[in-house]
């Protein structure tokens, strides 16, 4: 019996930890995660960027820095690209938008899979992490030639070193799950975060916004049923509390009963 207990402890493992068990009356909706960069944290970080049909460093530099003379900067930070060989889907590095940031205050991105390391780059808008999830992972210029190293090994001293290192900085990581209602029309649900700082060489990343989408791919409110319900109630009290009134004031207004008032007149 004893060599079960590995392989119910490797299982577990396998779970991701996005996955939660589905609770009754709900249902589980795959989520995708769009991660952008505030302006703020864009100055000093070096971040991905994805090749484009009829991309060229020139263009690129003007589109994302705002400058066509920072083509050169562009092909620095990638030395071994070729210019005139760019292929789509490509990924290169881009520098930080402003041009005066110190080595020291730069940081490069990092994807972070939901259950791993990885060397791929940060693209901002792209779909984040691997197939559970994921986050980002803040590495200083002056630490990234030593994570690149680390990445490329798969010894467990290399994951301790990741796992203790005080320079590499992790953003929370965020799951391709979501549970709601089981009659809710949502299919699918885009989740749009921003890197809003990096607080102590950590990713500091906010939900903007929740997409949700039906089977057909139309936008649809998450809360319409709600909302329709509320609508509904409001409707029932309103009508109970008109009908209450109307019926006080009738009451109020309904004439003495005849025997009463003769009643009255014979007693006088």
């Amino acid at each position: 019996m004893q060599p079960i207990l590995p392989l119910v402890a490797f299982a577990t493992l396998l779970v991701p930890p996005s996955v939660d068990i589905i609770p009754d009356g709900m249902k589980g909706v795959t989520c995708a995660l769009k991660v952008d960069v505030a302006p703020e944290v864009r100055r000093v970080a070096i971040v991905g960027y994805k090749i484009a049909e009829g991309d060229t460093l020139t263009a690129i530099a003007k589109a994302q820095l705002g400058d066509a003379e920072r083509a050169a900067d562009i092909q620095a930070l990638n030395p071994g690209i070729e210019p005139k060989k760019l292929t789509v889907g490509q990924v290169i590095w881009l520098p930080p938008s402003a041009t005066d940031a110190a080595d020291a205050d730069t940081f490069y991105l990092f994807q972070r899979g939901q259950l791993r390391h990885s060397a791929e780059p940060f693209v901002p808008g792209g779909d984040l992490g691997d197939h559970y999830g994921g986050g980002v992972v803040a590495v200083p210029k002056t630490h990234v030639d030593e994570y690149v190293a680390l990445m490329a090994r798969t010894d467990r001293e290399a994951q301790a070193a990741l796992d203790e290192a005080s320079w590499l900085g992790e953003s929370e990581r965020m799951g391709r799950i979501r549970n709601v209602p089981a009659a809710s029309k949502t299919a699918r649900i885009e989740r749009v975060f921003r890197v809003t700082a990096i607080h102590d060489g950590v990713p500091q990343i906010e939900n903007v916004e929740d997409r949700h989408f039906d089977s057909a791919g139309e936008r649809v409110d998450p809360g319409a049923a709600k909302k329709s319900q509320l609508l509904l109630l409001v409707a029932i009290a309103a009508l109970g509390a008109g009908g209450l009134t109307w019926f006080a004031m009738r009451r109020r207004r309904r004439p003495a009963h005849p025997y009463e008032h003769d009643h009255t007149a014979h007693a006088a």
